[in-house]
C-alpha cells in the first residue's frame, strides 16, 4: 500500500469517526488498516469461487513439470513454451492441510533442476476461531500456548513462556510513579500468574516475536522512539506529536514493532482513563519524507466496555500471524487462488518453492 493510498484511507477513516461520534471506528480502522490490508497479488485477477494453484513457466525456464501433494491427492502442474500457465482446482481447506511440492525444472540454459518445497495451508479464519476461545483477557496466554502447540506439529518454531519480570502491585505502583500514569486494566489482565510473558522464534536472530512487557520494562512511546527510530531533530520538528508521545506508554512488542497504550484528555464515567491501543509504525520512520505519526493525528482515548474482547482477539491473531514464518504458512479463503513461488532461498542445484496464497 502506497502511502497516498494509505492517507486517503486514513481521510475516509476520520470521516467516519467524526460522523459517528464513536472512537471505536477509527479503533477498528486502526486495526484493519494496519494488519488487514496486505496486498497480495494473485495468478488471476477474475472472481470466481473455489481454490485453484497455479503454476507459471518463469522467464528462465524451458519447463517445468511439478507435483503437488495435498491431501492424499497429486496434481499435476506441468508448464512449457505452449502451456505458459497451468491451474487445477483444489478440494475446501477447513484445517490445518499439509502440502507438499516436487518435480524437475528444465532451465534456459539448459541446466536441471530438482524441485522441491512444501508447507501447510490454513483457512483464512483459523486463528481468529482459536483467538475467539480467549474469553477473559487473562486467557490469552494459554490460547497462545495451545494454538502454537498446533503449529508447531508443522514446523513453526515457536516457544510461548513467562518470563521472571512480575506484575507485583509494588512494581506496578513504582511504573506509575515513574510514567505519571495509571495503568489500565487490560494491560494489567494481560498478565499470566502475575508475571510477563513472551513468544521466541529459536529461528530468528532477534528471537522474540512478541513480548507482553512487564511495568519494570515500560518505557513512554517517546522513548521508545528516540532509542529505536527517531532521528536527532523529531522532537524539535514534531513537538506536538513528541508531547503526545511523552505521556503514552509502550506495553507490548510485536515483531519489532511497539504497541502502545494511548491516553485521552476526558476520563470514562467510571473515573478510570480513556485509552485505546495505537501503534508506530518504525517502516514509516524510516521513508523519507513520509508522515511517520499517522496514528496520532487524533488524540486517543476511548471507554472499553467490561468484557469486549473483540479488539484483543483481533491484535492477537494478527501478532501470531506476523510470528509464524511465512513461505511454510498458507492462508487461503474459501475462494481463492494460490501459486506456486520460488522461495527466497534454494540449495544448489536445486528451486525450493511453496505456495502464496492469501493473509488472513
Amino acid at each position: 500500500m502506497t502511502k497516498t493510498q494509505k492517507n486517503i484511507l486514513i481521510g475516509a477513516a476520520l470521516c467516519l469517526f467524526f460522523i459517528v461520534g464513536s472512537g471505536m471506528a477509527y479503533i477498528w480502522y486502526n486495526v484493519l488498516q494496519r494488519w488487514d490490508s496486505r496486498d497480495v497479488p494473485t495468478a488471476t485477477e477474475e472472481h470466481r469461487e473455489g481454490i485453484y494453484v497455479a503454476n507459471g513457466l518463469g522467464d528462465d525456464q524451458v519447463k517445468e513439470a511439478l507435483i503437488l501433494e495435498l491431501d492424499g491427492s497429486a496434481f499435476s502442474l506441468k508448464v512449457d513454451a505452449d502451456t505458459p500457465i497451468n491451474e487445477v482446482a483444489l478440494p475446501p481447506i477447513t484445517t490445518i492441510v499439509p502440502y507438499k511440492i516436487s518435480g524437475e525444472a528444465v532451465m534456459e540454459d539448459g541446466a536441471s533442476l530438482t524441485v522441491t518445497g512444501g508447507g501447510v495451508l490454513l483457512p483464512n479464519d483459523f486463528l481468529k476461531k482459536e483467538m475467539a476461545k480467549a474469553k477473559t483477557m487473562a486467557e490469552f496466554y494459554s490460547v497462545w500456548q495451545k494454538t502454537v502447540a498446533q503449529l508447531n506439529r508443522h514446523g513453526a518454531g515457536l516457544t510461548v513462556e513467562m518470563t521472571d519480570a512480575d506484575f507485583s502491585p509494588e512494581e506496578i505502583a513504582k511504573a506509575e510513579a515513574r510514567l505519571g500514569v495509571k495503568l489500565p486494566s487490560y494491560y494489567l489482565e494481560l498478565t499470566h500468574e502475575g508475571r510477563a510473558w513472551q513468544v521466541s522464534d529459536s529461528d530468528k536472530e532477534s528471537g522474540k516475536v512478541f513480548k507482553l512487557l512487564a511495568p519494570s520494562e515500560l518505557i513512554s512511546a517517546a522513548e521508545w522512539v528516540e532509542k529505536n527510530v527517531g532521528s536527532p531533530d523529531w522532537k524539535t520538528a514534531r513537538a506536538d506529536v513528541y508531547r503526545h508521545l511523552q505521556k503514552e506508554v509502550v506495553f507490548a512488542v510485536s515483531r519489532g514493532e511497539p504497541w502502545v497504550i494511548r491516553y485521552g484528555d476526558k476520563p470514562c464515567e467510571d473515573g478510570k482513563p480513556s485509552t485505546y491501543v495505537g501503534y508506530i509504525d518504525d517502516e514509516d520512520f524510516l521513508i523519507e519524507d513520509s508522515e511517520a505519526f499517522s496514528d496520532y493525528a487524533i488524540p486517543g482515548g476511548y471507554c472499553y466496555k467490561v468484557g469486549d474482547l473483540a479488539p484483543w482477539r483481533a491484535y492477537m491473531r494478527y501478532a501470531l500471524r506476523d510470528a509464524l514464518p511465512g513461505e511454510a504458512f498458507t492462508f487461503v479463503n474459501k475462494d481463492t487462488t494460490l501459486e506456486v513461488i520460488r522461495a527466497s532461498e534454494s540449495p544448489e542445484g536445486e528451486l525450493k518453492g511453496y505456495l502464496r496464497g492469501e493473509w488472513n
